[in-house]
């Protein structure tokens, strides 16, 4: 009996450990010329598992193939480490559509779903941001026309989130106009990091929501029968 209480109190440490521990994300992209370079790091349970994605060579179609780019991963737990080969992948037009009518789906059975997006994001802390792009033409009157539109997206998608996410530092935003030649280079860095616990209660809060919209969508699709 007294092993079996010390084997419980060690579970609910461990328990409280993993959900009390960050999961920081960190995303990195550089297009220079026609050369892409990025990746997306993972890192959970304080570094002892690490997850890292590489993406290079991104071409995109406009007509009809979508995004294709070349990816490859490797995988940390402890000292073990798992790395797959690269691979030509493509993100056609008609999944990206697809994908918007699955958010749209989303969002008609979660009926405080941009609710519980703030909350997430007001549990978000970014370490550093860091967004450069410089951007050309070869028309000075047309490198200031997109120097100033690219501004205002810049700084409308950071207004966006800015009042829900915690800033360790103000993030580094920078347009570079080329007003002689054509270009179109950009470099952006960001580190994100969040409790494991909230990351459950926006989980959990979802799966209940999507649940009560299953529920609503089927009483209304059942005719009443008296």
């Amino acid at each position: 009996m007294h092993i079996f209480s010390w084997i419980l109190f060690i579970l609910l440490v461990v328990s409280i450990l993993i959900v009390c521990s960050q999961i920081q994300i960190e995303l990195e992209y550089q297009r220079e010329g026609k050369a892409d370079d990025g990746y997306i790091r993972i890192k959970a349970l304080y570094g002892l598992i690490r997850y890292t994605m590489r993406i290079s060579e991104m071409d995109v179609d406009v007509s009809s193939k979508g995004v294709s780019y070349t990816s490859g991963w490797n995988a940390e737990a402890g000292k073990s480490t798992v790395e797959s080969e690269k691979s030509k992948e493509n993100v056609s037009w008609s999944g990206f559509k697809r994908a918007q009518e699955n958010f749209a789906e989303t969002l008609e059975r979660v009926q405080d779903l941009y609710p519980l997006i703030r909350y997430f994001c007001s549990k978000i802390c970014c370490k550093n941001l860091e967004w450069k792009t410089q951007v050309g033409t070869g028309d000075a009157a047309e490198a200031g026309v997109l120097t100033g539109l690219v501004w205002g997206i810049k700084s409308f998608l950071i207004s966006a989130v800015g009042n829900y996410i915690k800033w360790k530092k103000p993030p580094e935003i920078d347009v570079i106009p080329h007003f002689n030649q054509l270009a179109f280079n950009m470099y952006f860095h960001s580190i994100l990091c969040f409790r494991v616990w909230h990351a459950i209660v926006v989980v959990t809060r979802l799966w209940i929501q999507m649940r009560k919209g299953r529920e609503r969508t089927w009483q209304a699709s059942t005719p009443f029968k008296a």
